[in-house]
């Protein structure tokens, strides 16, 4: 029987919604249902559910100390590494990812509430006294909690940005939060808000009740429950995680209420390689970059620029590396590349690429679903795959590669959220000529999330960052490899605003002025004398009609 995912709001664990507009959740292996993700569309209860998170958000706020809030982030952090098994397995029957991502996503979400468990003292605190311009006056700075946070989270990173990138800012911010996960990957967002609750009941036993509320779990699919959510813009602040498109229906609708709002949208990101850099390295890098979790970061590696004077040799040395990629079930050690997550994925990756083909994109390998019908056509260009995995009923798509597509094509400008990659080359007869036309050609990019230069020169690996437009830059690696406690975002399409580091995201400023003086005045006047002194002994400037 396929399991039925749960909602979690006003302090318990709900199914309404139930199977009459639910979703189905498929093994993106075999393509089966393995579970149902109901879709939350009651619109009479939302102002209750808010109304609730802002009670347990004051009482978060105001009534659990410091020390109890590291506990609880603490206790969050290894319960999540007592259910690691788990919480891997989860993300790998409903998402496709291999063990090692699987697991690498547990580790982040782990290291996440390590380090803003160090953020906790800050929301609390002043950053000190300051004397103003004025006499017998000072001015202390504070950070004060938002309120509510609506998070609405992606499939790709189930755990890692809902459950802990998201709600442990929020949390540390002194915040409540009410979770939007992906209908793709409810189960996962799932398991994580139970440990979240269970380590807060561990510490504050009888007194979690008046902060049950606190986090809050609304499932279903963003066209109905996240419509729902922000049309009724009851929230403080939206934070928002997935596609341009739905990224501009988030922005338009948190405006309408003059909300705040965080999005981070996706990349196209590009690797630039000079002259002087490993080439056999930068292929690895770009590898790793591109097919790694079947291209379905936002970071995933979509370009490749190799100088013109070793294009050929490089763009045979990737082929030859693509081809021995294995393709096969994410629960074998021995693949390197899983399924994408689901059939509309596949079928928007397929549609991207021969989108591009028909606008004369040359296409060397791959460009097409990897399934009982392409086997044979698989095995003639050598691609490496477990037959029997492919032929199951999955979604997988073969490693793809575009060669010197122009500016304007599809694959050149668009996002293509799989294992595709554009390997172009790079014009420049030294090396400055090659930096300058590399940061000419990343800048050109409608989206601006993360890039890569890789060169061992010293000077253009530090001037690289003045000039290149983008949120995250990378020098001598590839466009992966994001740490939890550092900025994450982007610029120009791929969105504003910033997370993984500190609570500056999930507060506000507050600036308290203290005047001692005895009686009352206005900053910056003068005194009456002087003024007429002034005014007296000067010609005002506008002609006299009298």
């Amino acid at each position: 029987m396929s399991k039925l995912a749960s909602h979690y709001y006003l302090g318990d664990w709900r199914l309404e919604g139930g199977l009459s507009n639910a979703t189905a959740v498929c093994d993106p292996a075999t393509g089966h249902i393995i579970g149902l993700c109901p879709t939350m569309d009651h619109q009479d209860v939302i102002p209750q559910i808010f109304a609730a998170a802002r009670a347990s958000q004051r009482y978060w706020y105001h009534e659990v100390s410091i020390p109890e809030k590291q506990k609880i982030f603490l206790r969050i952090a290894k319960l999540f590494e007592k259910h690691r098994g788990e919480l891997v397995w989860t993300m790998v029957k409903e998402g496709g990812k291999l063990w090692k991502w699987a697991d690498a996503e547990v580790t982040e979400a782990i290291d996440t509430y390590t380090d803003y468990h160090g953020e906790l003292n800050r929301v609390y605190s002043s950053r000190g006294v300051s004397r103003c311009q004025m006499q017998k006056k000072v001015v202390e700075s504070y950070r004060k909690p938002k309120g509510v946070i609506f998070a609405i989270g992606p499939w790709n990173f189930p755990l890692a940005i809902i459950d802990a990138w998201k709600t442990a800012g929020a949390l540390a911010g002194g915040n409540a939060v009410i979770l939007k996960p992906a209908e793709q990957t409810p189960f996962t967002a799932q398991l994580g808000v139970e440990l979240i609750h269970e380590a807060m009941r561990d510490v504050l036993e009888t007194r979690f009740q008046n902060i049950a509320n606190l986090v809050q779990l609304l499932q279903g699919k963003g066209e109905v429950t996240g419509k729902l959510i922000l049309e009724s813009g009851l929230y403080n602040k939206v934070v928002f995680t997935g596609g341009i498109d739905t990224g501009r229906v988030v922005a338009s609708t948190a405006g309408r209420f003059i909300r705040e709002c965080h999005l981070e949208l996706g990349g196209h990101a590009a690797m630039v390689v000079l002259s002087d850099f490993d080439l056999e390295r930068a292929i690895q890098e770009a590898i790793r970059g591109c097919l790694g979790d079947a291209g379905q970061r936002c970071v995933s590696t979509r370009v490749l620029w190799i100088p013109e004077h070793s294009f050929q040799t490089s763009l045979q040395r990737y082929i030859d590396l693509a081809k021995q990629f294995r393709v096969g079930r994410p629960d074998d050690f021995q693949t390197d590349m899983g399924p994408l997550v689901s059939k509309e994925q596949l079928d928007r990756v397929d549609d991207m690429v021969q989108k591009t083909i028909r606008q004369g994109g040359v296409c060397v390998l791959g460009g097409y679903p990897l399934n009982k019908d392409t086997v044979t056509r698989a095995k003639e260009e050598g691609l490496n795959f477990d037959e029997e995995a492919v032929c199951a009923g999955g979604y997988y798509y073969a490693p793809t590669v575009f060669v010197n597509i122009p500016c304007g094509v599809a694959a050149m400008d668009e996002e293509i959220f799989g294992p595709v990659i554009c390997v172009n080359a790079l014009p420049g007869c030294t090396l400055r000529e090659e930096f300058e036309n590399g940061v000419r050609l990343i800048n050109r990019a409608r989206q601006g999330l993360s890039n890569a230069i890789l060169t061992n020169d010293a000077v253009l690996i530090k001037e690289a960052p003045f000039y290149i437009e983008t949120g995250i830059l990378y020098g001598r690696r590839g466009t992966t490899g994001a740490e939890t406690n550092q900025d994450f975002g982007g610029v120009k399409d791929s969105g504003f605003g910033t997370e993984g580091r500190g609570i500056e995201s999930f507060t506000d400023p507050m600036t308290y002025y203290i005047d001692l003086a005895d009686e009352p005045r206005m900053a910056q006047a003068g005194e009456d004398e002087k003024i007429q002194r002034l005014l007296s002994s000067t010609k005002s400037p506008f002609f006299d009609f009298d």
